[in-house]
């Protein structure tokens, strides 16, 4: 049962953080893509 635990609990951590490194990414994307918008209409 604890072996069964600590897999789940690997799994949730490892997906949070593939999921925030994502979010992340795309948060970067967003960043970079409306300042270099900003910074061409300007």
């Amino acid at each position: 049962l604890a072996l069964i635990c600590f897999i789940i609990v690997t799994l949730v951590v490892a997906y949070l953080v593939v999921y925030l490194n994502i979010l992340c990414c795309l948060n970067a994307r967003a960043v970079a893509m409306s300042t270099y918008v900003l910074l061409k209409s300007s």
